[in-house]
C-alpha cells in the first residue's frame, strides 16, 4: 500500500503477487509471469513476546539483492513497526532504486538510453548539486522526455534542474530558469496530480518567488499523498522556518532526517534547524546544526557561509572566518547578492540577521 501512494511505480496487486509466497520464490517467474522489475519481500518470525521482521528488495532480471533491513520489536509496538518499515520502503523507492538502476548505465550517450534510464540517470546527476551535475541532467530529462512526453517524474526532475539554475544562480537569466521550473512543475502536475514530487517542486517554484506561505499548500498535498515522503516533510520545514513557525519547522526537519538519514537534502534540513534555534537565540545549538549542514559533503557555499554567519553571532569571530574562506573556496563567484537570495526576502527579521553579518564580516 506504500509503494502503491506512489503513483511513479507501477505496482502489482496483492492479489497476483501473494500467488509467488513462500520460502523459495523464484524471481525469473516474477519477472516473466507479472513482468515486474523488482520484487519486495518479507518474513515475520514471532518468538514470545517479540516480533522480528526481515524485508528484501530484489532485482527480479539478476536475482540480486538490493536492498535489506531487519527490525525487531516487541508485539505491543507492531503498529509503529509497520510505519517505521512503510517508511523505509519509501525511501528505498525514491533513492535506491534509481541507484541501482543507474549504477550500470556510466557515462551512457542519451541516444541508447530508453526513457526510463535517461530520466533515472538525470535523477543520479541533479543530485550532484552542482552547475556541470545540472547540465548532465538537463541532457538526460530531455531525452527521456522526448521518448516519453508524458513521463511525469520526468517533468518533475526538470523542474527540479531549472530551479537550481535559478536558486544556485547557474544561469545569466533567472527569470527564464524560474519560469521553466513553473512550466515543468505544472506539466508534471498536469500527468499526475497526486506525485508528491511534482507538488514538492510547485512548492518549491513558490521560493523564487519569495513566497513561502504560498508554498505550505504544496508541501502539504505531497505529505498527503505519501506520509513518508521525505522531500515534502522538508520543504514543509523550510516554508515553516520561514513565516516563524519554529515548532512544526522542527518536527518537520526531524522527521526528513528520520525518514532518510543520508539524503541529497540533508544540508537544507540541518540548515533549517539553524534558523530555529538562532530565533530562539540558543546560538551554540545554532552553531552546531549550522556545522552540521556545512560540513557534509554535498553541501553548497551558501551552507558554509551560514555556518560562518552563526559562528560570528555567538561571537567566534576567527571560526567566522574561516568558514567565510571555505564559502569563497566552494564558490569564488560568490556574492552578497548570492547569499540573500537564499533567505526570502518576506522574512525581514532572518534577512536582517544576514545583513547584519554579512556587513560584519565584510561580504
Amino acid at each position: 500500500m506504500t509503494l502503491a501512494s506512489l503513483p511513479w511505480i507501477r505496482v502489482i496487486s496483492h492479489g497476483s503477487a501473494f500467488k509467488f509466497r513462500g520460502s523459495q520464490i523464484d524471481l525469473t517467474q516474477v519477472n516473466q509471469i507479472l513482468n515486474a522489475r523488482y520484487c519486495l519481500t518479507g518474513v515475520i518470525d514471532l518468538t514470545g513476546n517479540r516480533i522480528t521482521i526481515d524485508t528484501e528488495l530484489s532485482d527480479t532480471s539478476s536475482s540480486q539483492v538490493i536492498w535489506a533491513m531487519r527490525k525487531s520489536a516487541s508485539i505491543d509496538d507492531i503498529h509503529a513497526l509497520r510505519a517505521e518499515i512503510a517508511a523505509n520502503v519509501i525511501m528505498v523507492a525514491e533513492l535506491e532504486i534509481p541507484l541501482h538502476e543507474t549504477s550500470s548505465l556510466g557515462q551512457a550517450a542519451a541516444e541508447n538510453l530508453d526513457a526510463w534510464s535517461a530520466m533515472h540517470l538525470g535523477f543520479r546527476y541533479m543530485s550532484q548539486f552542482s552547475r556541470a551535475g545540472n547540465e548532465k541532467a538537463k541532457t538526460m530529462l530531455t531525452r527521456a522526455l522526448e521518448l516519453d512526453p508524458h513521463l511525469a517524474r520526468a517533468c518533475a526532475g526538470m523542474a527540479f534542474v531549472h530551479f537550481q539554475n535559478a536558486f544556485m544562480r547557474y544561469s545569466s537569466d533567472l527569470a527564464a530558469e524560474a519560469e521553466n521550473a513553473r512550466r515543468f512543475s505544472e506539466l508534471s502536475l498536469s500527468l499526475q496530480p497526486r506525485d508528491p514530487f511534482a507538488n514538492f517542486m510547485m512548492g518549491r517554484c513558490h521560493w523564487l518567488d519569495h513566497d513561502p506561505e504560498g508554498s505550505k499548500q504544496w508541501f502539504r498535498q505531497s505529505i498527503n499523498s505519501c506520509p513518508n515522503y521525505t522531500w515534502g516533510h522538508y520543504g514543509a520545514s523550510w516554508a515553516s522556518v520561514f513565516t516563524d513557525d519554529f515548532k512544526t519547522a522542527t518536527e518537520n526537519a526531524d522527521r526528513a532526517i528520520d525518514l532518510s538519514p543520508i539524503d541529497p537534502f540533508r544540508p537544507g534540513m540541518t540548515g533549517n534547524k539553524m534558523w530555529v534555534y538562532i530565533a530562539r537565540n540558543d546560538l551554540d545549538e545554532a552553531v552546531k546544526w549550522a556545522e552540521i549542514a556545512a560540513r557534509t559533503p554535498w553541501s553548497h557555499a551558501g551552507m558554509a557561509y551560514f555556518a560562518a554567519m552563526s559562528n560570528w553571532l555567538n561571537g567566534s569571530a576567527e571560526k567566522a572566518q574561516w568558514w567565510v574562506e571555505e564559502s569563497r573556496r566552494r564558490n569564488p563567484e560568490l556574492r552578497k547578492e548570492h547569499i540573500l537570495a537564499l533567505v526570502p526576502a518576506s522574512n525581514s527579521g532572518f534577512r536582517g540577521v544576514l545583513n547584519e553579518s554579512m556587513a560584519g564580516l565584510g561580504i
